[in-house]
């Protein structure tokens, strides 16, 4: 069966009784044709943070869930709340093994990374790939170069990786902040 997925962004200002319209609203920001499901995976709370900094983690997305998609989004209901995303990115076994190098013994886990940003209810949060670069060197993953360059991107040895697990959590001290989670293949 063939779908479209269309993707919007935009928003309005308003001033002294002036409104100005921004972004793609009518016209999509991207419209893709596909074979493809487009669905809720979850609906998540993210409990209130009894002590800072932050909550217990909770998993959005695992690669055993559904092992690969396009695009995964996030989207906080009630236009209120402000949360931590984090994902997990790994080499995966090979071209043809998609699954993280570090999960599949004897390999090491010298590739694993996390990264992480907090998030606000503003606008939904996308991952519009899975794929990521990686490097099994610590130093050489996070830091910079010679020329203040990312190494990630600069170094001969990094190598693709992917995104194999999302979390996020609640920085709020007030109130528990609800999450859809969807995905796109």
């Amino acid at each position: 069966m063939a779908g479209a997925f269309e993707l919007f962004w935009g928003g309005s200002y308003t001033l002294d009784g002036k409104t100005e319209s921004f972004g793609s609203y009518p016209d999509p920001v991207k419209a893709v044709s596909t074979t493809g499901d487009f669905k809720r995976i979850a609906v998540v709370t993210l409990p209130k943070a009894g002590t800072l900094p932050t909550t217990d983690p909770v998993m959005l997305w695992d690669y055993t869930q559904q092992m690969s998609w396009s695009k995964l989004m996030v989207c906080l209901r009630g236009g209120a709340g402000y949360i931590e995303i984090a994902w997990l990115v790994d080499k995966a076994v090979s071209s043809s093994d998609l699954r993280p190098q570090s999960e599949v013994s004897p390999n090491p886990t010298t590739h694993r990374r996390v990264q992480c940003v907090d998030w606000t209810c503003d606008a939904p949060f996308i991952l519009n790939t899975q794929l990521a670069r990686v490097h099994g060197t610590l130093a050489t993953a996070v830091g910079l170069d010679g020329n203040s360059e990312p190494s990630i991107m600069t170094n001969a040895s990094t190598v693709e990786g992917r995104i194999v697990r999302v979390w996020a959590s609640n920085y709020a001290t007030d109130a528990d902040v609800y999450a859809d989670v969807y995905v796109f293949n």
